[in-house]
């Protein structure tokens, strides 16, 4: 047993204080480290916000691929790595904006790899789009010459990142599990205003 009847009271006190100072500063680190997550992905999106013509480029259900950027991606990959060919403009846009995007999902990528964020984090923002540079095969092999970091963390992690996350049944439970755990948060927290009022 922890605390012993021969235990003298002052110590036991400690003890217990100890503990439970313990456990509040483990809810508290934890709380903080959600909500340091929680603003990390909000920073991502508004980073992401400016790229999102350059991701309907890429994805399927847009049908801009084909017409926009097949044959640039096509040329680029037939080139010798360091020769350039002359663009127009609208197309060094494209290829521009493609490298931006690859980018952004590189530093993804290295936010996961340094346990900055984890892989659940980024199945509910970005999987999407790291599904659609996996799936498509001219992307994948654009990211594998031009930014082989990425092309090794989508191969390392190909499996997880092309297979949802979560079942929509799974997430909408999720969903409601947490809504209820913040209502039942924000009940407490109005008991405790009140109580100290």
């Amino acid at each position: 047993m922890f605390f012993t009847s021969q235990m003298p009271i002052l110590q036991q006190a400690a003890w217990a204080g100890t503990a439970i100072s313990a456990l509040v500063a483990t809810l508290v680190y934890m709380h903080s480290v959600r909500r340091q997550i929680a603003q990390t992905l909000m920073e991502l999106e508004d980073r992401f916000r400016p790229l999102r013509d350059a991701a309907r480029r890429i994805d399927p259900e847009s049908g801009l691929f084909r017409p926009e950027l097949h044959m640039l991606i096509t040329h680029s990959l037939k080139e010798p790595k360091g020769e350039k060919k002359p663009r127009r403009h609208s197309e060094h846009q494209y290829i521009a904006d493609l490298d931006a995007l690859l980018r952004f999902l590189l530093l993804i990528s290295s936010m996961h790899k340094h346990r900055m964020l984890s892989r659940r984090a980024i199945a509910y923002q970005y999987h999407y789009w790291f599904r659609a540079v996996c799936d498509n095969k001219r992307v994948f092999l654009y990211a594998c010459r031009n930014f082989p970091n990425l092309a090794g963390y989508l191969l390392a992690h190909r499996r997880a990142l092309t297979r949802p996350a979560f079942s929509a049944r799974r997430s909408v439970a999720n969903l409601v599990r947490q809504f209820r755990r913040t209502m039942r948060g924000g009940k407490q927290q109005t008991r405790l205003a009140a109580n100290s009022g």
